[in-house]
């Protein structure tokens, strides 16, 4: 039997009268150190089984829902207690710091989904604005998809002169997980963190489709909870998905284990060799096509084995990187 545990506070900037109390009364004990104290409190949660990412996303989903107030609550903890009692946070749920950036740009669509399998998976979602070279102290950062200034000149160009681009790119020398999903990955190839480009379709017309993925690389930042082999479904939408570049970077990423998805079944928009995803050197930067976020909650993501729409996928992406910040 396993459990998992919910933790829920006020939001900071919400009264919070016990937690006031509390904070008062400290240094008068002796505590001098401690400024201020959020007072919440903890749900646990049994399953018939073991904590696997779609139990954790139940339980998510049912700590917004139903175990907080989401107007002055924030759910800042869903955990698997055995791995957090083992020390080992990032196997099912993340510690209280664990933030993970979601950066918009003009005509970003999808960044409110990423933020929320972002939440789902256990960690604190960060709004980054593109126009801010700041990017607030997070663990991780996410490049979502849409169409960034309107994909003019072409799909990505413009936003891989954005000010927070710069740290970015920074940050990610430095080993920082970064995620680029659709437009996030053609900034990424821009931003020349990712080697190639993206070009049209090659039927020239813009796709939306379940894609079956086959998992090529499983030791990335973004990829641990995944098997080598695997094959997954993600839903896919873009007009420029085309993944190109030439015969010798092709090699050099097959010869390097750096492609990270190929597409399985059918090859949805001409790319060079069926590559769905790829990562840097290092690992921590990985770029696809396909859309994670809109596969991490039962009733609405792609079909699965359990039934319509009860495909789950994508959210092992968000708990991987979680074990990758720990690790």
């Amino acid at each position: 039997m396993g459990r998992v545990v919910v933790d829920v506070m006020p939001k900071p900037e919400i009264l919070d009268p016990q937690g006031k109390a509390v904070a008062g009364a400290l240094p008068r004990l002796g505590f001098g150190q401690f400024t201020s104290v959020r007072q919440g409190k903890r749900f646990e949660l049994e399953v018939d089984g073991p904590v696997t990412p779609e139990v954790l996303a139940a339980a998510a989903e049912a700590a917004t829902q139903v175990l907080s107030n989401p107007v002055i609550e924030d759910v800042v903890r869903v955990a698997d207690s055995e791995a957090d009692a083992a020390g080992d946070r990032a196997v099912r749920g993340p510690g209280l710091m664990t933030k993970i950036g979601v950066v918009t740009f003009p005509g970003t669509l999808d960044d409110r989904d990423a933020a929320r399998a972002v939440r789902l998976a256990g960690a604190e979602p960060v709004a980054l604005w593109h126009a801010d070279a700041d990017l607030r102290g997070v663990d991780a950062v996410v490049l979502p998809g849409g169409f960034s200034y309107g994909d003019y000149l072409r799909a990505g160009a413009i936003s891989r002169f954005a000010p927070v681009m710069g740290e970015v790119v920074e940050a990610a020398g430095k080993g920082m997980p970064v995620l680029g999903i659709c437009n996030g990955f053609q900034v990424l190839t821009e931003a020349h963190l990712l080697p190639g480009s993206m070009i049209k379709n090659d039927h020239l017309h813009f796709v939306c489709r379940e894609q079956v993925l086959s998992v090529e690389r499983a030791d990335t930042a973004w990829t641990s909870e995944y098997a080598a082999g695997e094959r997954i479904t993600i839903p896919l939408k873009n007009q420029d998905g085309q993944y190109v570049a030439d015969e010798h970077t092709l090699d050099e990423l097959e010869g390097e284990g750096r492609v990270v998805f190929r597409y399985e079944d059918v090859n949805p928009n001409g790319s060079r060799r069926g590559i769905a995803g790829i990562s840097n050197a290092r690992g921590n930067v990985v770029g696809l096509m396909p859309h994670p976020e809109h596969a991490v909650e039962a009733g609405f993501g792609p079909d699965g084995a359990r039934g319509p729409r009860s495909g789950t996928d994508g959210l092992r992406f968000f708990t991987s990187v979680m074990r990758a910040l720990v690790s």
